[in-house]
């Protein structure tokens, strides 16, 4: 039996060895071509490896509107629950997020960084129309995508910026809506308009105007503030003089749309007040403004206010509050910027999963626009996304002095 071993380790192969000797060099072959061919498929950005996806962002940790700070805070948080799990594919997730202080040129040097010396693969859901006005040309021009962007002004949603993927409702299809609400319930109502002295103040009272259409002329009076005014006061007692029937308030800080609402009370002024989902937070809007004062204002959503003393037990906003306890505990849970980082962040893991092993920027782009239909934990029932993850539908909702009331179905933008 040695012999025989020896000689068929060593000796003339028979034939019988010479057919499994051939089976064996076939199959060696067929998976060295089978990882050759995995191997190919895998398909790197810069930033990503094997084992680790690094991204970017800048946010206004600094500046009068770090209140939105907490979107980044969120984000992280999100990404460390998703690392707890396992990461992506097996890959763990890195979000090098830099303060921006909600000044442009400081946020395109921010990016600048990002991209060209931490080697970012993408940026994911940077804020502000201005930093993101100040990013958009150098992104596009490296075709650095910006994945899940946290802005709604019409100009990032065109061919121009071809590597912006929005989630975000535009501002225009939120101007839509609340509009479509004016001319089926007040079509006849004198308008003022409030609105920052920015791309996102114009584009909502653009908006406004365009959907009203032939009714345009309604809009009676329009006067802007500047982010970093310390009061809208004087411009509230000269819209208070036209004795108008409604009040839109395009602002992205908190504190001009409550000072709007409070003084308005002072002055024995009473019009509807028309806000912006990203400022219709009861708690840390409406309430400084008092809750009395705003009883009867309109607003859109898309998604559920984990807030709302009528919701804990929805199914979504119990998970919410348990990932805020976890990840982010003693967070002020009032501030609805960490609503928008849980429901983003699902998005963000779906387009990771379905990009598998071909990470690279161009396929980045190419499944972050094609989203299948879906819902997604805290939006409201009715509401979907499907090709790319943009929102498009909101319901109206008013307010009644302790919450906001859903009074409308689920309504799709057309603009």
């Amino acid at each position: 039996m040695t012999r025989k071993r020896e000689l068929f380790a060593f000796g003339a192969p028979s034939a019988t060895a010479s057919r499994r000797q051939a089976l064996l060099a076939s199959a060696v072959g067929l998976l060295l071509l089978a990882g050759g061919a995995a191997a190919s498929d895998k398909k790197y950005a810069p930033g990503v490896t094997d084992a680790e996806i690094v991204m970017g962002q800048t946010m206004p940790y600094s500046g009068p509107v770090s209140f939105a700070s907490a979107n980044g805070v969120g984000d992280m948080a999100f990404l460390k629950m998703l690392n707890e799990q396992g990461g992506i594919n097996g890959r763990k997730l890195k979000l090098i997020s830099l303060d921006d202080g909600y000044v442009p040129p400081k946020a395109l040097e921010q990016t600048r960084k990002l991209v060209e010396q931490d080697n970012v693969a993408f940026i994911y859901s940077s804020l502000g129309t201005g930093p993101i006005s100040a990013t958009a040309k150098y992104l596009t021009d490296r075709k650095v995508p910006h994945l899940l962007f946290n802005a709604g002004t019409d100009k990032f949603y065109s061919s121009e910026f071809p590597t912006l993927v929005p989630y975000f409702p535009r501002y225009a299809f939120q101007a839509e809506v609340l509009t479509r609400w004016i001319l089926k319930e007040k079509p006849d109502a004198k308008i003022v308009c409030l609105y920052q002295n920015d791309d996102f103040g114009r584009n909502f009272v653009d908006g406004l105007k365009r959907v009203l259409g032939a009714k345009a002329g309604n809009v009676i009076k329009e006067v802007s503030f500047e982010v970093r005014d310390p009061s809208v006061d004087s411009q509230v007692i000269s819209l208070a003089e036209t004795k108008a029937d409604i009040i839109m308030v395009a602002s992205v800080p908190a504190r001009p749309v409550s000072q709007a609402i409070r003084k308005a009370a002072d002055l024995g002024w009473k019009p509807v007040f028309l806000l912006m989902p990203v400022t219709n937070s009861v708690e840390t809007v409406l309430r400084a403004g008092g809750l009395e004062n705003a009883v009867g204002a309109i607003s859109a959503a898309w998604m559920k206010d984990p807030s709302d003393p009528g919701l804990q037990n929805d199914p979504d906003v119990k998970a919410w509050n348990a990932w805020m306890d976890k990840y982010i505990p003693g967070a002020d849970k009032r501030n609805n910027s960490y609503h928008f980082p849980y429901l983003k962040g699902w998005m963000l893991k779906n387009i990771l999963e379905r990009a598998g092993n071909d990470l690279s920027r161009e396929n980045l782009l190419k499944v972050a626009n094609t989203m299948p239909k879906m819902s997604l934990p805290l939006l409201l029932d009715g509401i979907t996304i499907e090709g790319t993850p943009e929102l498009r539908t909101m319901r109206i909702i008013r307010f009644n002095g302790t919450t906001w009331v859903p009074i409308s179905d689920p309504i799709t933008a057309t603009q």
